[in-house]
């Protein structure tokens, strides 16, 4: 029966191999076979031609082959010098349906995206690792100015994110506030994320129950040159302009096409019952904390709405009068979201006054106000030395010249 099969297999890839692969018997042994797989396109492998043994069992196809590269490989999943692959096809999960067509597209598919956490070589996986925390960590630093959106991690878990966007003006989601949910994969950014709303919004493009958003640039048209940004950018775009001939919502779809004036209406009332509350409660929230912080300001510290927008605040923290050691004693120092009177700081950009603050970013929580925000800054004051460490002695004589020339300088010293 195993022979039967084999021959089966061996006519099946010879008529259509698949893309990039392609085997057979080595010396007519119909129970030893050679692959070749080319290293996958956006990938380290690129370029490279991979050989590969496959050793079928008598008992084939109810026990699996076993399959080793006999072409040297650098990857999480593979023994370097034994050859030896990790794949849960090859071992728990193997099934007689499968094919040896099916077992080396599963293996080119690994080249692309490995597991780091079922690794053979866990030198490999905490570099690869490494290597996807950064790119991630270069998309949320990179991810700030953008018009109408925001995005950020949830929690500690990097691979977790929350997308804000403000609906675009002249559309009928203008006022609103919608939430999405963007999930990073293992292989990122060679696969894209997964990407849904959490807010409910009527659209041709979006599915109305789970959120999912069918944008081509999430599937087919995908690049790892993308970043969350141009993501969140596009789905924007999305919303002013619907694709109602490639939909997922047929009824939306239809509606926008036949009478724009009642979609309009429909997506509005979504917005108004779904996403504009959003907004009520970051403004009821806020008029709540302008409150406690006008009853008891935290030390040093003072805040409210600037021009009575509720959503922009400015505060103003002094520099401590009780510490003469200080170089931002006396000091008064003004902030919007960044700090808008010169400061020499270790976790301030001087041009802009842009602070680097966990709180502000990865640690930020819910349970966070602007009182507590605002202390954590005034600590900021007392603790200079951005590695957590000692500085030295002429570093920090330095340091502290500098910080209070500008503090006289740039902060309205009394």
């Amino acid at each position: 029966m195993a022979t039967k099969r084999l021959n089966k297999e061996l006519i099946d890839i010879s008529k259509c191999p698949p893309p990039g692969i392609s085997a057979g018997p080595i010396n007519d042994d119909m129970f030893t076979w050679e692959g070749m797989i080319t290293g996958p396109d956006k990938s380290p492998y690129a370029g490279g031609v991979f050989f590969v043994r496959i050793m079928f069992p008598s008992d084939y196809p109810f026990k699996p082959p076993k399959v080793k590269f006999t072409t040297k490989i650098y990857h999480p999943n593979i023994n370097g010098n034994s050859g030896e692959i990790c794949l849960d096809l090859l071992r728990s999960q193997w099934s007689p349906a499968l094919t040896i067509s099916k077992l080396l597209l599963c293996i080119t598919s690994l080249l692309t995206s490995p597991n780091p956490d079922d690794p053979l070589v866990p030198e490999a996986a905490k570099l690869y690792k490494l290597d996807v925390k950064n790119t991630i960590k270069q998309q949320w630093n990179g991810h700030e100015n953008m018009p109408r959106c925001s995005a950020g991690i949830v929690g500690e878990d990097i691979c977790t994110w929350q997308g804000t966007i403000t609906g675009p003006d002249e559309s009928p989601y203008y006022g609103g506030v919608f939430f999405l949910l963007i999930l990073i994969p293992r292989g990122y950014p060679m696969k894209p994320p997964n990407v849904k709303f959490t807010t409910k919004i009527y659209h041709p493009n979006i599915d109305r129950n789970s959120g999912e958003v069918y944008l081509n640039i999430l599937y087919s048209d995908w690049s790892p040159a993308l970043s969350i940004s141009a993501i969140l950018l596009s789905i924007t775009a999305l919303m002013s302009s619907p694709f109602p001939y490639d939909s997922h919502e047929s009824e939306a779809a239809h509606l926008y096409i036949s009478d724009r004036k009642k979609y309009d209406e429909t997506a509005a009332e979504w917005t108004r019952v779904y996403a504009i509350k959003c907004k009520q409660m970051a403004k009821f929230r806020l008029q709540r904390e302008l409150i406690e912080i006008s009853k008891d300001p935290p030390p040093g510290c003072s805040a409210g709405p600037l021009d009575d927008d509720i959503f922009e605040w400015e505060a103003m923290i002094a520099g401590p009068y009780d510490d003469i050691k200080s170089p931002y004693a006396g000091g008064l120092l003004t902030q919007l979201i960044y700090l808008i009177c010169n400061i020499y700081h270790p976790v301030v950009e001087q041009s802009t006054g842009k602070l680097f603050l966990n709180k502000l970013s990865s640690q930020w929580s819910p349970d966070l106000t602007i009182s507590k925000l605002l202390l954590c800054i005034k600590t900021l004051l007392d603790s200079p030395d951005p590695n957590g460490g000692q500085l030295s002695l002429l570093e920090a004589f330095m340091y502290n010249k500098t910080a209070a020339e500008w503090t006289r300088k740039h902060a309205d010293i009394k």
